[in-house]
């Protein structure tokens, strides 16, 4: 039987818990409004809690989980829109600075992307923070001995579902990944969502299974290549469309800012391209079996 420590309901449990309080600290602060930091500490709080919270979906019962992992999801979407827009505009006001010859219609187009767009209102906000609270709620119910957990010993019922239900769900994910394989343009942000879901499965794991930290650390440094491709595909795709409609007298170095930004996105890809067979390779050699 396993260790005390290596019981997962408990462990589960804590690392909900640990997401619960990052999100509550992250939403007092940001009560006037959301800087850049907080949307991005919020949102990977929401994905790691949605990420949980999957890993132990229909424990104890079918349908557990289901709530919180929606409500995580439905917030973190809900303010895609103003993170979405914070990047793009860092992103100009930074090739602003170097691209002189285009700064001013890149400093446009970062205006356009101004305070208030993508923001949710008020109101949206505060129904999805009100879902999510009661998510929490209901799935710290769920894994206290007492209802339907009754007990989270070794040999429970419920330690035993959950240890199987995890290591499904981890077979699953590392299958996702292998799925995609090395990303063009149009998968990169497949393969990134991807390497998400399975690094913030395996986290509250990474003490009890055999190399997690190194496929962890691999995971994170794909995260980061990945994600800077998806940000500059957006960008570009964004700066593109918003060049089409500019005034003649401006098309043409709409154009060629628009080009410039394809050609770093491509550029990009590239890097991912490169780090992914390495990456892969580790996921599909991981062991992802608990111990017993």
């Amino acid at each position: 039987m396993p260790h005390r420590s290596l019981l997962l309901v408990p462990r589960l449990h804590a690392a909900l818990a640990r997401q619960k309080a990052a999100i509550e600290k992250i939403l007092a602060r940001a009560a006037d409004g959301f800087s850049s930091e907080d949307l991005h500490d919020v949102r990977v709080a929401l994905r790691r809690t949605s990420g949980i919270a999957q890993l132990a979906r229909g424990v104890p019962s079918k349908g557990d989980g289901d709530a919180l992992h929606a409500a995580a999801r439905d917030l973190r979407r809900l303010l895609s829109g103003s993170r979405t827009a914070e990047v793009s505009r860092a992103l100009l006001e930074e090739r602003a600075k170097k691209d002189k010859g285009h700064a001013p219609l890149l400093r446009r187009f970062a205006r356009e992307l101004g305070d208030g767009n993508g923001h949710p209102s008020r109101r949206d906000l505060a129904i999805r923070v009100a879902l999510l609270r009661a998510a929490f709620a209901r799935r710290e119910a769920d894994l206290t001995p007492g209802r339907k957990a009754r007990s989270i010993g070794p040999g429970a019922p419920l330690e035993r579902a959950l240890r199987e239900r995890v290591e499904k769900r981890l077979a699953k994910k590392r299958k996702a990944m292998l799925k995609i394989g090395v990303p063009d343009t149009e998968s990169v942000h497949a393969l990134r969502i991807a390497a998400k879901q399975l690094r913030y499965a395996l986290e509250p794991l990474r003490d009890v299974l055999p190399g997690a930290e190194e496929l962890l650390d691999a995971l994170r440094a794909f995260q980061t290549v990945a994600g800077d491709a998806h940000d500059r595909i957006e960008l570009a795709d964004l700066v593109g469309k918003r060049a089409e409609k500019l005034a003649a007298r401006d098309r043409v170095g709409g154009a060629s800012v628009s080009a410039a930004l394809g050609r770093e996105a491509s550029r990009c890809v590239g890097q991912a391209q490169l780090a992914a067979p390495g990456l892969l390779a580790l996921v599909q050699r991981a062991r992802l079996t608990l111990p017993r």
